[in-house]
């Protein structure tokens, strides 16, 4: 089993939370504090797409990062594709695609994943684990491939009325305010995807004050989220990730620190985009 690059993970586990083999980032039993007079979350964010740029060091630019979703029939499909550029690219190309089903619950008032599809390909090497859901069975179903050939399948029961998010539902779930109103001060604790029987990890994180966002940023107009995750998903000596915010919650930039063999690593929004704005 190869490992992943600690570089692409780190980036895309500062924007969306990601971890590095399993999902990592959201669940609950009831919604947060979502106004029930905004429009449903899929109308919110369906076209929405969003490039960025990675740095370390010296050195930016070293691979890109877009995020889409789309609406298709009556459910919905989000998509992560990461990849190395320039320089980087040459010496070792790498990419990432995640993949996640989606389907609107509780009225339109959250996302919730109906299938979790990772790829990656570095060199010639492929590995794929592939999250599927069935509800009616209360299951959650793992299968891990390495290059093409299936390696492992595992099925998991998932409690009735507990919803697992995947990194990028949980992404939009976030926004949409389904985990609780984003306010400045405020702190969530987070249930992962569970890596076995009884085996969850909680994830922290804390919205900053005005006084501290002003310090920290230069201006006062978003918000700073430091979140705190496990130190092994992605080479970390601290575990700790900021991300900056604007008043949409829009992730403008990113830091995920003390990254082994590359210090902190940097991410900026190079473009957004909607289709039919």
């Amino acid at each position: 089993m190869y490992k992943r690059r600690p570089i692409l993970i780190a980036f895309f586990t500062v924007f969306f939370f990601l971890e590095a083999v399993h999902p990592v980032f959201a669940a609950g039993e009831i919604s947060g504090q979502v106004n029930r007079d905004s429009p449903a979350i899929g109308a919110v964010f369906s076209s929405e797409e969003f490039t960025y740029s990675v740095g370390f060091w010296i050195f930016e630019g070293v691979a890109t990062g877009k995020i889409n979703i789309r609406k298709e029939g009556s459910t919905y499909v989000s998509t992560l594709r990461a990849y190395t550029t320039g320089i980087a690219r040459w010496l070792r190309h790498r990419e990432d695609t995640y993949i996640s089903r989606i389907e609107e619950v509780e009225g339109g008032r959250r996302f919730r994943t109906l299938s979790f599809d990772e790829n990656t390909i570095v060199g010639s090497r492929e590995k794929r684990v592939l999250t599927e859901f069935d509800y009616d069975r209360g299951t959650m179903r793992v299968k891990k491939w390495k290059n093409r050939q299936l390696r492992s399948e595992v099925e998991l029961t998932i409690a009735p009325g507990v919803f697992y998010d995947d990194p990028l539902v949980a992404f939009y779930n976030f926004r949409y305010g389904v985990y609780g109103q984003v306010e400045e001060g405020r702190r969530y604790s987070i249930k992962t995807f569970p890596k076995g029987a009884d085996k969850e990890v909680d994830i922290k994180l804390r919205i900053v004050n005005k006084e501290e966002f002003k310090n920290r940023n230069g201006e006062n107009d978003g918000y700073i989220a430091d979140v705190k995750l496990d130190k092994e998903l992605f080479g970390s000596a601290s575990g700790e990730v900021e991300v900056v915010f604007d008043r949409n919650l829009v992730p403008l930039n990113a830091v995920a620190k003390d990254i082994m063999f590359f210090g902190d690593v940097r991410g900026k929004l190079v473009e957004e985009a909607k289709e039919g704005h």
